[in-house]
């Protein structure tokens, strides 16, 4: 399943929490989920948590997942920090994460180590990681 809310200015924490948390409540077997919230400025660390915990908790069979908070600006290292840890935790039979926070300059190398060993010690049967920072 992929979903693409391009230049969403006007969606919130409150509706990617919905995401997160309805589409595994009624798709419990989803394999991949490729989610593109580029330029959805008003999502906070606090929407990834609830992104992350709705993913977590409901689409524990998922393989592929990837997430694109491309100019997500309001984004912090909290939020990533949030993210992977939920994710990892939770979803054991991941193969396939793609995260990418282009245009965030504020992402320190103290994320960039909690994301590489949550990934490392919780994703064992992870084949493919992509992760940008870019710009």
């Amino acid at each position: 399943m992929s979903l693409a809310y391009i230049s969403c200015i006007k969606i919130t924490n409150n509706g990617v929490k919905n995401i997160g948390t309805n589409i595994g409540r009624h798709i419990k077997n989803l394999n991949h989920l490729s989610l593109d919230l580029y330029r959805c400025w008003d999502i906070t660390d606090e929407g990834v948590k609830l992104l992350g915990s709705g993913i977590a908790k409901n689409l524990r069979c998922l393989q592929d997942l990837m997430l694109n908070f491309d100019r997500c600006r309001k984004i912090t290292d909290e939020g990533v920090k949030i993210l992977v840890s939920r994710i990892g935790r939770n979803i054991k039979d991941l193969k396939v994460l793609s995260l990418d926070f282009d245009g965030r300059r504020d992402i320190t190398n103290d994320t960039i180590k909690h994301l590489t060993q949550k990934v490392g010690s919780n994703l064992k049967k992870l084949h493919d990681l992509s992760i940008n920072f870019g710009e």
